[in-house]
């Protein structure tokens, strides 16, 4: 029972989204369009056409902004979930508040105060300002609803199997984190002793 309602509601919220994407695409072609009228009286690409020349830079800025926002969450991320596995010191009840606080404070009373502490560090417009802002909304999906619950349910066996698979070890710890061990070749010597227990083997 549960599992149909998650499922209805997820499809619920997608073809919400849908909706609203197509209905931007729709206005964004949209001539004179009064109400109570459910579509536009015509369609005009007069606005593509003014925006045309522009086009190009905002695409690459808005990509640009993407692609950095998400690297500096998924390294404070990453780094801050490495901390906690070494230090035994999961993230407490403040830390979680102040990392929720832009995804449960209503936009309209966050964004002003956001920028306002901004302009009073004297953070007055650029690239990194506007990528520091998308970070305090990437970096909570990115914390808690993509990589916290995964990493923690790391099991520290898979490091010490690894070790006992001859796999270069790149740390002390044994958690998670990707660069710990690598699988590497083993010696030549245990590569020998190898091949003589199974040529031994084969032998009996």
């Amino acid at each position: 029972m549960a599992r149909p309602l998650g499922l209805g509601l997820a499809a619920l919220a997608a073809a919400a989204v849908l909706a609203g994407l197509a209905g931007l695409a729709v206005w964004s072609a949209a001539g004179p369009w009064q109400f109570p009228d459910t579509l536009p009286s015509r369609l005009s690409a007069a606005a593509w056409e003014r925006q045309a020349a522009s086009l190009g830079r905002v695409a690459g800025a808005t990509a640009a902004i993407g692609l950095v926002a998400t690297a500096v969450a998924l390294t404070l991320t990453v780094s801050c979930l490495e901390a906690e596995h070494r230090t035994r010191r999961p993230l407490g009840g403040r830390g979680l508040a102040i990392l929720y606080l832009p995804l449960l404070v209503p936009q309209i009373a966050f964004l002003p105060g956001l920028q306002t502490f901004m302009l009073l560090l004297g953070m007055d417009g650029g690239f990194g300002v506007v990528v520091a802002a998308h970070v305090v909304f990437v970096l909570p999906y990115v914390f808690f609803l993509a990589l916290a619950d995964p990493w923690r349910a790391w099991d520290g066996r898979t490091g010490t199997a690894a070790a006992a698979r001859s796999a270069r070890r790149l740390s002390a710890s044994s958690g998670p984190c990707a660069c710990r061990c690598c699988s590497g070749r083993s010696s030549p010597r245990r590569r020998s002793a190898s091949r003589y227990r199974w040529r031994s083997t084969c032998r009996r």
